[in-house]
């Protein structure tokens, strides 16, 4: 017999399967380097940041499993831990010379040099100089008249969310179309406190709500100058890691009236010319809420600018599922003259869109006035004169995560346009009444077109253009079908835009202003100005031929180039076949 105990057994050595491990390690780093990619080709037609949440899960899984293998086969070769230095090392030194600086919209982190300061370049106007350069009498004009001897920047306005008409379009555009940076003054520029909150204008006057320290300030900057006019000062503060910190509404000018809302709920009616306060109200106060239990319900603050209708004041309210007024939390409606309550209205929570006037005209419909809001999970239609509820449509939404943040827009005389990020989608909405009874019956929904994020719609006949998942997009609604789409390497991100007529004042996520053509055939950028230089969600203003555009930290005024006499008919026609 032949003794076999002493043969060689077939056993791995220590290098090979090191070697395994460092293999099989870098093709672990390989495959999701692999799945990344393929998360962001598809993040166009999908969701931008619900990729990127999805290229974090695999990176932060892929990448420490791939980590890990190679070092175990590093140190199985006899080497120390040289990975864990580097990347402690790297992550030390990424701590000490970096600062954050937030979230974009789409979840990207963004940081700065901790030595480059705060970014605000120029600096804040602390005391109001009390009257501006035009201290004249309240102009009430008729919004198309015009009178040849008053300044153009008295007669500017833009009065309230989204403009004139609270729907993003300004029909009659009153500037010529640049066709260079040179030819777009600069007026002025100025440092201006946190938030996303945007400009109202009337009467010369320029008015938006500021985070300055601990306090909300409501501040009315003179158009032409920039002078700080006068402001209100209210104790109040909210922070979010991802939304920021401050005021993000816009105010709202009727007459010498100016009504705002803070944050945390903080409402205002302020005399427009002299910065006096008529009333405040805490809508907090009224719902029996602190604002660390509002909070965890509504997370990234108060968003809705007030709407005035018939003399009230009417605004999102919110309230604990738990309070008495749980029955009647989705709307309140203030005397506009004196601020008392005079009707509250809905049981669902609110979400962080505006209320709207719409006026529906379907057969037979008696008073088709409604006050139209998006809330928490659904869209519902209020009578104006007592809030109560006419209908309701099914709305997904969470104002603690997948939030509604966009208001309804009419389209034509009986629908509205509704869209959602966050992996949401649009619908348009069929308003109708039979017998005695409002109803609301979707017409089509799409989870590709219209994911109107923070921006909303702006509608020419039944084309819309919006910012859809970060890209600009022409969509005609009767198919529904998109008609473009803007190239993935302009993508003006989570911004804001404004239809003036036949040109789309987009104002992107970066800070520039990009000028395009509404033309329903084709993208076409007319012009691209460098503006704000750093995260901008606040909604663009033009006023006449004033453009006002404000981030977190500035404030810039511009004014586009007169409109020639031979151009005005022009203007004022359109003859875009779409």
């Amino acid at each position: 017999m032949n003794d076999v105990s002493n043969a060689p057994q077939a056993t791995s050595t220590p290098d090979a399967t090191a070697g395994r491990l460092i293999v099989i390690g870098l093709a672990v780093l390989a495959v999701t380097a692999g799945l990344i990619y393929w998360f962001y080709t598809r993040a166009h037609e999908t969701d931008f940041q619900q990729s990127l949440i999805h290229s974090l899960i695999a990176g932060g899984i892929g990448g420490l499993a791939g980590l890990v293998m190679i070092q175990i086969g590093l140190r199985r070769l006899g080497y120390r831990p040289v990975l864990p230095a580097i990347l402690g090392t790297g992550l030390l030194l990424a701590i000490a010379c970096l600062r954050f600086e937030g979230f974009s919209g789409e979840m990207v982190p963004t940081f700065a040099w901790r030595w480059s300061g705060t970014g605000r370049i120029q600096p804040m106007q602390s005391d109001p100089k009390g009257t501006s350069a035009a201290d004249a009498p309240i102009q009430s004009l008729d919004e198309d008249e015009a009178i040849d001897s008053v300044p153009d920047h008295l007669i500017a306005r833009f009065p309230q969310f989204l403009g004139p008409h609270r729907n993003g379009v300004l029909p009659q555009r009153s500037f010529a179309i640049p066709t260079s940076v040179g030819e777009v003054d600069q007026l002025w520029k100025i440092g201006v406190g946190s938030g996303w909150a945007s400009f109202a204008v009337s009467d010369g006057l320029a008015v938006t709500l500021e985070q300055r320290d601990q306090q909300e300030w409501v501040t009315a900057y003179e158009l032409i100058s920039g002078d700080l006019i006068w402001k209100v000062t209210t104790d109040a503060y909210h922070f979010n890691a991802l939304g920021g910190e401050g005021p993000r509404s816009t105010p709202t000018i009727v007459g010498d009236k100016v009504y705002t809302q803070g944050a945390s709920g903080r409402v205002h009616c302020i005399d427009l010319r002299r910065g006096d306060v008529h009333w405040s109200v805490d809508l907090l106060e009224l719902a029996g809420w602190d604002q660390t239990a509002s909070e965890s319900e509504i997370e990234w603050g108060r968003s809705g600018s007030p709407l005035i209708v018939d003399n009230l004041c009417v605004l999102p309210y919110g309230a604990d599922e738990s309070s008495d007024d749980a029955n009647q939390r989705s709307l309140i409606a203030l005397n506009a003259d004196t601020g008392d309550v005079v009707w509250k209205s809905g049981d669902a929570q609110i979400s962080y869109a505006s209320a709207q006037l719409i006026q529906f005209a379907p057969n037979g419909a008696p008073d088709s006035r409604q006050i139209v809001i998006v809330n928490e999970a659904s869209i519902t239609g209020h009578a104006v004169s007592d809030g109560s509820v006419l209908w309701s449509f099914p709305w997904d939404g969470d104002s603690s995560g997948g939030a509604n943040c966009a208001s309804v827009i009419p389209v034509g005389q009986d629908r509205f346009l509704i869209g959602k990020g966050y992996g949401g989608g649009s619908a348009l909405v069929q308003l109708s009444y039979t017998g005695d009874a409002w109803s609301a019956d979707e017409i089509w929904a799409s989870s590709r077109l219209v994911k109107t994020k923070f921006n909303h719609a702006a509608i020419d006949g039944d084309i819309a253009y919006g910012i859809s998942n970060g890209m600009l997009e022409c969509v005609d609604l009767t198919e529904p079908d998109r008609r473009w789409v803007q190239p993935r390497r302009d993508r003006c991100g989570q911004g804001q835009l404004l239809l003036c007529q036949d040109v789309l004042v987009v104002q992107t996520e970066p800070g520039a202003i990009s000028l395009c053509e509404a033309n329903p055939r084709e993208f076409v950028e007319l012009l691209r100005l460098p503006a704000l230089e750093s995260k901008t969600w606040n909604i663009p203003t033009v006023a006449g031929r004033y453009l006002l555009v404000r981030n977190d930290r500035h404030a810039i005024c511009f004014r586009f180039p007169e409109l020639a006499p031979e151009s005005t008919d022009d203007a004022t026609t359109d003859s875009r076949d779409p």
